[in-house]
C-alpha cells in the first residue's frame, strides 16, 4: 500500500490538490490575529507563559492552545503550534544573529533545510529562500520564500515575524528534469507557513518561543487512515526540531567565539613574548 502513495498523491494524480484563494485568505486572517497578539505581548508582558526557573538545555515544550488542531479551513487544514525553550548562556543579540543568518540555515537546520540564502535586505525587511525537505514515509521537497522582520523592543526583549510568500513543490529535485510547480499546486503537505519568535534575555540565558501557523491540504478519504497522521504530526515535529537546532547553533556560535577569543589571547601572548625576546636580544 505504501508504494501506491506517490501515485495517489502525485500532482498529476486524481487527488492532486490546489490551494484556493478563500483558504489562503482565511489563513492570513487567522495569522494576523496571532501576530497582533504577539506584538501586544512583546511590549506589555513578554515573560507570560515562561516558567519561573530555567529548564535544562535541550528541553523543548511544544503545545497548542487551539481548540482543534488542525482545524478545517475550507478544503485545507490549519495547524497552530507553539514551542518554548530556555537557551542557557545565550543572549538576545546572539539569538537574532542565528535567526538572521539565512545563508547558514542549511547548516543550522539540516536535514530539513537543504539550501538557504538571503534574497534581499531592504531596511528592516529581509527576504529569504529555503529549500525544505519534508520526510515521513513520503519525501517532499519544497522551495519557500519568506518576508521577515525583526523588532527589538528593548535590549533584552524582541520578536520576529516570518511570512511565507510562496511555497512551491519540486518534482525530480536535483535531476536534469527538475520541475518547480506553481505556488499552491501539488501534494499540498505545506501550502503556507508563518512563524513568530518572541525572546526575553535573563541573567542566565534567553527564553525563546516560536509559534508556527501553517496550512496544508485536507486528506483524500481513500488514504486518510495513512496520510492523516503524517500531515497532522509533521508541523509539531518540525517546530520541535527548529527549537532544538536553534539551541545547538547558539551553543556552537558561543564555542566559536570563545575559541576565537582564546586564539586572540594566544596571539597576543605570542606577540608579547616576541617583543620581550627582541628587547632581551638588544
Amino acid at each position: 500500500m505504501l508504494a501506491t502513495l506517490p501515485i495517489l498523491l502525485s500532482p498529476t494524480g486524481a487527488t492532486a490538490a490546489t490551494l484556493t484563494p478563500a483558504d489562503r485568505e482565511a489563513f492570513l486572517a487567522y495569522a494576523k490575529q496571532a501576530e497582533e497578539a504577539l506584538q501586544r505581548r512583546a511590549v506589555s508582558s513578554p515573560t507570560v507563559g515562561f516558567p519561573a526557573q530555567p529548564t535544562p538545555a535541550g528541553d523543548v515544550k511544544v503545545f497548542s492552545e487551539a481548540a482543534d488542531n488542525p482545524s478545517r479551513v475550507g478544503s485545507s487544514f490549519l495547524h497552530d503550534w507553539t514551542g518554548r525553550a530556555f537557551l542557557p548562556g545565550a543572549t538576545a543579540q546572539g539569538l537574532m544573529a542565528v535567526l538572521k543568518d539565512y545563508p547558514r540555515h542549511k547548516e543550522y537546520y539540516a536535514p530539513e533545510v537543504i539550501d538557504s540564502r538571503l534574497l534581499s535586505a531592504n531596511g528592516p525587511e529581509l527576504r529569504s529562500f529555503l529549500r525544505l525537505r519534508k520526510k515521513k514515509v513520503l519525501t517532499v521537497i519544497l522551495d519557500a520564500e519568506y518576508q521577515n522582520w525583526f523588532v527589538e523592543v528593548n535590549p533584552t526583549t524582541g520578536y520576529s515575524l516570518s511570512h511565507s510568500t510562496s511555497i512551491r513543490e519540486v518534482e525530480q529535485p536535483g535531476e536534469a528534469d527538475e520541475r518547480v510547480l506553481p505556488d499552491g499546486q501539488g501534494q499540498g503537505f505545506l501550502w503556507r507557513l508563518h512563524a513568530y519568535w518572541l525572546w526575553k534575555q535573563t541573567p542566565a540565558g534567553v527564553w525563546a518561543e516560536c509559534r508556527a501557523i501553517s496550512l496544508s491540504r485536507d486528506v483524500p478519504s481513500a488514504v486518510a487512515w495513512m496520510v492523516s497522521p503524517i500531515i497532522r504530526s509533521l508541523p509539531r515535529e518540525s517546530l520541535e526540531a527548529t527549537l532544538r537546532n536553534t539551541g545547538k547553533a547558539l551553543r556552537h556560535s558561543g564555542n566559536a567565539l570563545r575559541h576565537s577569543g582564546n586564539a586572540l589571547r594566544h596571539s597576543g601572548n605570542a606577540l608579547r613574548h616576541s617583543g620581550n625576546t627582541a628587547r632581551a636580544a638588544r
